[in-house]
């Protein structure tokens, strides 16, 4: 019996909370229904003084351009049209280059450092001393009086 009693009170609370939840589930529609309503209401609002707003904006608009087209037209100063631009000067030409001959230009040369030379003396000692001379080989063939 004592079994059956507590299956019997197991099953009402079961019940009570089940009647709790389906209530709290309704108190929750309610509620979301309620908020939906609020917001399409403000929207609506929003959207009344948007149009009253547009509708004064336009009011204004067609009053100041009815001012406008009342208002005597005054004459204006014309403007001169302005001058044609003046043509652009000719380019200057390239300055003149006068590109020697092969035997008048420059030839690179490489230079390097000789070790000292020691020819005994006291006054050459530890010195370098460069005994070739690049343009001699030029100048052994060149001709003065041709």
């Amino acid at each position: 019996m004592r079994t059956l009693e507590r299956r019997v009170k197991n099953l009402e609370l079961l019940l009570k909370v089940r009647k709790f939840y389906f209530n709290v589930m309704e108190w929750k529609q309610q509620q979301d229904a309620e908020e939906a309503e609020r917001r399409r209401k403000a929207e609506e609002e929003r959207a009344a003084a948007h149009a009253e707003w547009q509708a004064q904006r336009a009011a204004e608009a067609a009053k100041r351009q009815a001012e406008e087209a009342a208002r005597p037209v005054e004459p204006r100063a014309v403007a001169p049209l302005p001058s044609p631009p003046e043509p652009a000067p000719e380019p200057k030409p390239p300055p003149w280059t006068y590109d020697p001959p092969p035997e008048m230009q420059i030839r690179p040369v490489s230079w390097r450092r000789s070790p000292p030379y020691d020819d005994g003396s006291e006054d050459n000692y530890g010195k370098c001393i460069v005994d070739y001379d690049p343009l001699a080989e030029e100048d052994a063939d060149y001709d003065d009086d041709s």
